[in-house]
C-alpha cells in the first residue's frame, strides 16, 4: 500500500487546527479537512510507486496528506508554510494553472495553422497515401507534413507549456505563502527537509517531465531571491 496512516492524535490535531486556521486567514471557506494522512509512497505509473516527496503536501476532499519521511522531523507548526503554499496553489491560483494549459494549447495550434497555410506553398509536390481503410488521398507534401507535425505538436506542446507554467505558479504560491508566514519560516523548513533528506534515494517527481511539482532545490532558490519578509 502507498498510504501509511500512523495515529498520533495530539500531533495530527495540531496540524489539522493549523490548517483550518490557515483556511480562515486565506479566505478559503470551502475546504474543511477532518484528518491527516501520512503517505510513504505515491503511484507514479502502472504498478510503480515512488516515495512521497518530503516537501510536498496533497489536499484531498477532507484530508491533508503529508510525507511520513518528515513525520518525526518537523514540528506541527513547521508544516504551516508547506500547507499554506499548497492551499494557495490549489484554492487561490487554480485559474492561473488552467490559463497556462489554455496558453499551452493556443501556441502549438497557432503554429499548426501557420504550417498548414505556408507549407503547401513551399512543398507543392503531390503525394498519394492510402489509409488503413483503403481510402486514397492525394495532396501536397507540405499538407501532409503540416498534418503530421500538427498531430504530434499540439498535444505535446500543450502539456510541456502547461506543466512548465504550473511549476511557475507553484513557485508563486511559495512566495505568497512567504509573504503571509515569513520568508525565513518557509526557507528554514525547506532547508531542514533538504538536510534530513540528503541521503535518501527517492525520485524527485518535480524533475520529471510531465509533472507540476518543482524540485526542492528550485523552491529554495526561488525564495532566496525574494526580499526577506518577517514572520507576523
Amino acid at each position: 500500500m502507498g498510504e501509511k496512516i500512523r495515529f498520533n492524535a495530539e500531533r495530527d490535531q495540531k496540524i489539522l487546527d493549523l490548517t483550518i486556521d490557515l483556511c480562515q486567514r486565506l479566505d478559503i471557506p470551502d475546504y474543511k479537512p477532518i484528518g491527516i494522512y501520512w503517505w510513504g509512497m505515491v503511484p507514479t505509473g502502472k504498478n510503480r510507486w515512488d516515495p512521497f516527496p518530503p516537501d510536498q503536501c496533497k489536499l484531498t476532499k477532507d484530508h491533508v496528506t503529508l510525507s511520513d519521511a518528515m513525520m518525526n522531523e518537523l514540528e506541527p507548526e513547521e508544516w504551516s508554510s508547506i500547507i499554506a503554499s499548497e492551499l494557495i496553489y490549489n484554492k487561490k491560483l487554480r485559474f492561473r494553472v488552467l490559463l497556462g494549459f489554455l496558453l499551452g494549447a493556443s501556441v502549438p495550434i497557432a503554429v499548426y495553422v501557420a504550417e498548414f497555410i505556408s507549407l503547401p506553398g513551399l512543398f507543392p509536390q503531390l503525394y498519394t497515401a492510402t489509409n488503413t481503410y483503403g481510402i486514397i488521398r492525394t495532396s501536397s507534401i507540405g499538407s501532409f507534413v503540416a498534418l503530421i507535425t500538427g498531430v504530434l505538436l499540439t498535444p505535446t506542446g500543450t502539456l510541456i507549456i502547461g506543466f512548465t507554467w504550473a511549476k511557475r505558479v507553484r513557485l508563486q504560491a511559495d512566495r505568497f505563502s512567504a509573504r503571509i508566514l515569513g520568508t525565513a519560516s518557509l526557507l528554514v523548513v525547506l532547508d531542514k527537509i533538504a538536510l534530513r533528506d540528503s541521503k535518501r534515494t527517492w525520485r524527485r517527481r518535480g524533475e520529471k517531465r510531465g509533472n507540476t511539482v518543482p524540485s526542492l532545490e528550485r523552491r529554495i532558490a526561488n525564495l532566496r531571491k525574494q526580499p526577506e519578509t518577517p514572520k507576523p
